[in-house]
């Protein structure tokens, strides 16, 4: 304001020339300019992604604080995300092609990780054999096959 006005004190912190450092002949004063803008840029640019990251994180609050007052108190359940629904094949819709190959088992299944399971927990014997899991998968539609296989072993005698 007084410099404005044209007030100066003359104890030195209000005047023009004490504000303006001498002039070194040393310095690129241009190179200067460029750095100190440059990292202005760099520092506006984070300014901005800081706020527009604070500003996500408010409205993550003000969600988790709307779903804990519909929840209606401490539930730590209603402070997680919302999950999304799996949407999984009936039971008639599922084409059992991995069929369990112990004998008195008549389990079949749709994907190979789930007969795998279905071993290793209702016949750990069958693992003890090293080779169990070629086994099975030569084994996958055992049926159609075997009839295969047993016709060709035919035309080759």
């Amino acid at each position: 304001m007084d410099f404005m006005q044209g007030n100066f004190n003359n104890n030195g912190l209000g005047s023009l020339e004490n504000a303006i450092p001498p002039l070194d002949h040393n310095v690129n004063y241009y190179q200067e300019y460029c750095r100190l803008f440059i990292a202005n840029v760099v520092l506006t640019t984070q300014l901005k992604e800081l706020i527009a990251e604070k500003n996500e994180l408010l409205n993550r609050v003000a969600d988790l604080e709307r779903r804990q007052n519909k929840a209606g108190g401490g539930d730590s359940a209603s402070l997680d995300p919302p999950k999304k629904t799996r949407i999984r094949r009936k039971a008639t819709d599922i084409s059992r092609n991995y069929v369990c190959p112990v004998k008195t088992c008549a389990k079949g299944y749709g994907a190979e990780g789930s007969l795998v399971q279905h071993i290793k927990l209702k016949h750990p014997e069958v693992m003890e054999d090293p080779d169990w899991k070629m086994k099975l998968l030569s084994n996958k539609g055992s049926e159609e096959g075997s009839v295969k296989n047993d016709s060709q072993s035919g035309l080759n005698q």
